[in-house]
C-alpha cells in the first residue's frame, strides 16, 4: 500500500512537470489538461461525473458539469487516482452524515470540487475513508459515554433504594409513613389499605 502511494505521488510529480513544460511553451491553459489521449480523459471524467450525481442524489440537469468541476476530477486523476478510487471517494463520502446534511446547520458539505475532490489530500482521505472512520469513532465514544452515565443513574438509584430499606428496618413507623407519602404522590393505594379510612383519619 504504501510502494503504491509512493508511485502516486511521483506520477503526480511527472504530470505536473509535464503542465509546467507546457506553460512554458505557450500552450492555452484554460482548458483541462487532457494527456495524449483527450477522449479518453473526458471518458473518465464524464464517468466519475456521473457516480458521483448517482451516489450523491444529484440531478445532472440542475448539478452541470462545469469546467471548474472537470478540472478538478481530471486533476485528481492526473495525480494518479483511478476512476474506481474516485468513485469509491464518493461511496464514503456518502456514509457520513454530517457530510449529507444530518448536522446542526442542516447544510450539505459535500460539494464535488469543494470538498470531495479539493486536493490531493482530501480525496486521498476520502478514498481511504479516514474521515468516516473517525466520525463513527467519535460516535461510538459518545455512545459509550451516555450508557456509562446511564450505569451511574442507575448504581445510584439503587443506592439510595438501599439505603431506604436499611433506615426502614431500623424504624418500621417512618417506614409505613414513607411508603405512603411515596403511593399518595403516585396516586396509587397501597395494598391493604383502606382509602375510607386514610381518609377518615385525616
Amino acid at each position: 500500500m504504501e510502494l503504491e502511494r509512493i508511485i502516486m505521488r511521483l506520477e503526480g510529480l511527472l504530470l505536473r512537470l509535464r503542465k509546467y513544460m507546457r506553460q512554458l511553451q505557450g500552450e492555452p491553459q484554460d482548458q483541462l489538461p487532457y494527456p495524449e489521449s483527450p477522449s479518453e480523459m473526458e471518458r473518465q471524467v464524464q464517468a466519475v461525473y456521473g457516480n458521483y450525481c448517482r451516489i450523491m442524489r444529484r440531478s445532472p440537469e440542475r448539478y452541470k458539469l462545469t469546467q471548474g468541476r472537470a478540472k478538478k476530477i481530471a486533476a485528481r486523476l492526473k495525480e494518479g487516482f483511478t476512476v474506481e478510487q474516485l468513485v469509491q471517494a464518493a461511496r464514503n463520502m456518502a456514509l457520513s452524515d454530517f457530510h449529507m446534511g444530518k448536522n446542526e446547520a442542516g447544510r450539505k458539505y459535500n460539494d464535488l470540487a469543494e470538498h470531495l475532490y479539493k486536493s490531493y489530500e482530501k480525496t486521498e482521505a476520502w478514498v481511504e475513508g479516514r474521515p468516516v472512520e473517525k466520525r463513527l469513532e467519535g460516535e461510538a465514544k459518545r455512545r459509550k459515554e451516555e450508557e456509562w452515565a446511564r450505569e451511574q443513574a442507575t448504581k445510584r438509584r439503587r443506592e439510595r433504594e438501599e439505603f431506604l430499606r436499611e433506615r426502614a428496618q431500623e424504624d418500621p413507623a417512618k417506614h409505613e409513613k414513607i411508603m405512603d407519602e411515596i403511593a399518595r404522590k403516585l396516586g396509587v393505594m397501597r395494598k391493604g389499605k383502606d382509602t375510607g379510612n386514610d381518609t377518615d383519619k385525616r
